[in-house]
């Protein structure tokens, strides 16, 4: 069977959960591009649901190159100086669970299906991943939006789950003067702003072009899955659905904290 339409079709998406439940854009893409090669050694049946085929395939790499949720958990307790945590609580079976579910808006009968367990099981899974996430720490937030009904929007989803918006900015300009006086912990951005200013330009001068915790919100987001270099890791398509933001949000300071626990644990070495 030939994969190329059912790829060109759901590769976007795919590359999209890739790099949010990988954390990042080259360890995403190069998620898929395994998932590419599993079809080529070893040809599977997608004609009954090839979306879910495709993300069969995908979890169950990831699963395997993440390990066990035991061996994730000892890891997440290790880089967290034993205290475990939000890290080491959030198994890799709750992490897919929970994202599949909010992030990308499968049933609980299809993510069952994908991760080779039943329904009762996604349930537990999900609930367990949803108070997790709910108890992160409070962070310092910057929505960068034009449309004010937007951004008004995302302010009381970002308070709902505890976080403190530190301003909301309508061009490239008032985020970087913003964050002046405030450094963020996360963005919300948009990328075509008020005054035909980028949202991409302002994280990257805010941050001096290191890597960022940014979620970018935009009705275009095949403008930021190219294959370039500077491509996010984070992306959510308007119109987007709160479940969405809380998923995603709260997997992006899920990663904020491992990628500085693997920072602090090189330094110690």
């Amino acid at each position: 069977m030939q994969y190329s339409s059912e790829l060109f079709t759901y590769l976007p998406r795919l590359r999209r959960y890739a790099r949010v439940i990988c954390g990042g854009r080259a360890a995403g893409d190069d998620l898929v591009a395994a998932v590419i090669q599993r079809l080529e050694l070893s040809p599977v049946n997608l004609s009954s649901d090839p979306l879910v085929g495709l993300f069969e395939i995908l979890v169950t790499l990831w699963a395997e190159s993440a390990g066990t949720d035991a061996e994730w958990n000892r890891k997440g307790a290790l880089e967290t100086g034993g205290g475990g945590g939000a890290v080491a609580a959030l198994s890799v079976s709750n992490r897919q669970a929970y994202l599949l579910v909010e992030l990308e808006g499968f049933s609980h009968e299809q993510v069952a299906r994908m991760l080779k367990t039943d329904v009762a099981e996604i349930n537990a899974l999900y609930s367990e991943a949803g108070e997790i996430i709910s108890k992160q720490p409070a962070v310092d937030v910057l929505i960068v939006e034009d449309d004010v009904f937007v951004a008004e929007d995302l302010k009381l989803i970002v308070a709902d789950l505890g976080h403190h918006v530190v301003g909301i900015a309508r061009t490239a300009s008032e985020a970087v003067a913003l964050s002046q006086s405030v450094v963020p912990e996360l963005i919300l951005c948009d990328i075509s702003l008020a005054d035909g200013s980028s949202g991409i330009v302002a994280v990257n001068e805010i941050f001096g072009g290191e890597a960022a915790p940014v979620v970018f919100i935009t009705s275009s987001p095949e403008r930021l899955l190219t294959g370039r270099n500077e491509e996010p890791a984070f992306i959510i398509r308007k119109p987007y659905s709160p479940e969405q933001v809380r998923a995603i949000t709260g997997q992006v300071l899920l990663c904020r904290v491992e990628n500085q626990s693997y920072r602090d644990a090189e330094l110690e070495s």
